[in-house]
């Protein structure tokens, strides 16, 4: 029976990273004790790789009443997904735009005039940032009409 140390080893190759899978990274192997024994024995792993903070933001810009625009930059394409609500850890609304990019903008709506809403930033499986005292947005109250005082005329 041959041992490990005589095995020889065909092929070894990683799949990096590519923007349809920032985070993942596949390595297969191949074994086999002589080029013509019938022994092959084939290896295969796929790690997850460590989801990095944004390189930039995230930030807020555009608000109205009833809507926000958070931005944010990542060194890795991916979805973006906004996770918010009105209580901070229990972010239980998202906004998400599939398109795959490292320039992150997602608009918000839907949103209560003169509310303080909580958010984090991320995408379908991790929260990159956010969910803390820091990141949250009050959006604007809804504009008075002033009144103008008239005059009685006698």
């Amino acid at each position: 029976m041959a041992t490990a140390a005589k095995q020889r080893k065909l092929v070894s190759e990683a799949i990096q990273p590519t923007t349809t899978s920032p985070r993942i990274v596949f390595s297969v192997e191949l074994h086999q004790v002589l080029p013509t024994s019938s022994d092959l024995h084939f290896d295969f792993s796929c790690t997850a790789l460590p989801s990095e903070p944004p390189t930039r933001g995230p930030y807020l810009q555009s608000g109205s009443h009833t809507s926000a625009v958070v931005r944010w930059r990542t060194d890795f394409p991916s979805e973006s997904w906004v996770y918010y609500g009105d209580t901070q850890g229990n972010l239980t609304v998202t906004s998400i735009v599939s398109a795959i990019t490292s320039e992150h903008a997602v608009t918000v709506t839907g949103l209560l005039p003169d509310t303080r809403y909580y958010y984090a930033i991320g995408d379908s499986d991790t929260m990159l940032a956010g969910d803390d005292t820091n990141h949250f947005w009050v959006t604007h109250p809804i504009a008075k009409v002033p009144t103008i005082p008239t005059r009685k005329r006698n």
